[in-house]
């Protein structure tokens, strides 16, 4: 099951809000519901601020937390203005696209993000908003619900248009590979399927929106301006392509 959290979402926060390492402590510890969670303790020049636990499960969650580390550290405005400057990115590529800015279109094309680690699992909590804002639209699982594993018959039944499949990394290795091209000899499917670095989408860091971007290119391929995310995509489906 993929990781559902990671240190690194936390540092690249941190980082964005220029802090010094040395001012926070991050340790992972596990909840009551089972799961690992962050905790992040935060310090200042040696005094306590507080410890905030990072774990969301929507996109909206994510923000939510990352605004509430930059409060307890008083550098608010700085993530406010980082923000506002990635979503103004988003609102050019809903220009991009056609997409309504804040409705989802019931055209869009239908997706999802599968993770293979053993067996292939729909990625879920904050995953199908990213599709959402990559002018697609999410099925099968919605906003902030858990993974679950993948059945090639409501894969079948839910008449994707387009499958973004991946493990951590990018790599095709032979056993991934076989794992590809058993889905679909079992999986009724005519749209197109794409290899993706799931390290993109798991992650809760600030790259979060750059992932966004990654969606839109293999959700909208005749869109130029993606071009320069699109080449990070494979094309695997339909078969014979490269």
């Amino acid at each position: 099951m993929p990781i559902n959290t990671s240190t690194a979402s936390v540092s690249a926060w941190l980082k964005l809000l220029d802090l010094e390492e040395s001012d926070v402590e991050i340790g992972l510890h596990m909840a009551e519901n089972g799961k690992n969670e962050i905790q992040v303790r935060v310090t200042s020049d040696g005094e306590f601020l507080g410890t905030i636990v990072w774990n969301p499960t929507t996109f909206k969650g994510v923000m939510d937390h990352a605004l509430r580390l930059a409060a307890m550290v008083h550098r608010l405005p700085v993530l406010m203005s980082a923000i506002a400057e990635r979503e103004a990115r988003l609102r050019t590529l809903r220009s991009w696209i056609h997409a309504p800015v804040k409705r989802q279109n019931p055209s869009a094309p239908t997706s999802v993000c599968l993770y293979w680690e053993d067996d292939w699992r729909i990625l879920g909590r904050w995953v199908p908003d990213l599709i959402d804002r990559a002018g697609g639209r999410p099925v099968l699982l919605d906003p902030g619900d858990d993974d679950m594993k993948a059945d090639p018959q409501d894969l079948s039944r839910a008449a994707l248009d387009v499958i973004f499949l991946g493990t951590a990394t990018a790599g095709t290795d032979p056993i991934f590979m076989t794992a590809v091209n058993k889905l679909f000899e079992e999986v009724d499917f005519s749209g197109r399927a794409y290899i993706a670095d799931m390290s993109a989408v798991t992650e809760t860091g600030p790259a979060m929106y750059d992932s966004v971007f990654l969606l839109a290119a293999g959700l909208n391929p005749e869109i130029e301006e993606l071009e320069f995310k699109r080449i990070e995509l494979t094309l695997v489906y339909p078969p014979g392509t490269d």
